[in-house]
């Protein structure tokens, strides 16, 4: 069998959880795109699935099935009380990841997320994760943690926010 051959038959292999390898590698393009244009990122692999660091710091972790748990998912820490808020507003969407749900981390099905509520989720992780100096460096009107301090009479779910428009 010539080697297209096996690749794409591996490619098409479906998931346990009903996915396939290539919507799953449209997924890491999606987030790949959004991470990896914030300031002063890296890939690197880490427990097996790609992760993104902003100075030696995860800011986001790919999950890919990880350990057939059926999520094909971004991992990102929230602002203090934000995870159980997302997860009890939309359980479709949102989870608490095992391991660094406890600390604060929330995790987002890709499947069910447009680019732009996923590209704020992202962005709001950046900042949270990255230093304070670079942070200050940065020229910005409305970074996206400046969104989670508006009034609460109008305080619409965090997960349809804008992003911050930032560019990179």
């Amino acid at each position: 069998m010539s080697k297209g051959g096996l690749k794409k038959r591996i490619c098409e292999q479906p998931l346990r959880n009903g996915t396939s390898f290539i919507m799953n590698v449209n997924h890491l393009f999606r987030v790949r795109r959004i991470c990896l244009a914030l300031p002063d990122t890296s890939e690197r692999l880490s427990h097996g699935e790609p992760t993104f660091f902003v100075h030696k710091k995860v800011f986001t972790m790919f999950a890919n099935n990880h350990h057939n748990d059926g999520h094909v998912a971004v991992l990102v820490p929230a602002p203090p009380g934000a995870p159980a808020d997302l997860i009890q507003a939309s359980p479709e969407t949102f989870f608490r990841p095992p391991y660094v749900g406890g600390a604060g981390w929330v995790g987002i099905e890709l499947k069910n997320i447009n680019d732009e509520d996923l590209s704020f989720h992202i962005h709001m992780a950046w900042e949270l994760i990255a230093p304070k100096r670079l942070l200050s460096s940065m020229v910005e009107t409305k970074p996206a943690r400046a969104q989670l301090t508006k009034s609460k009479k109008a305080k619409p779910k965090i997960s349809q926010r804008k992003p911050t428009g930032r560019k990179a």
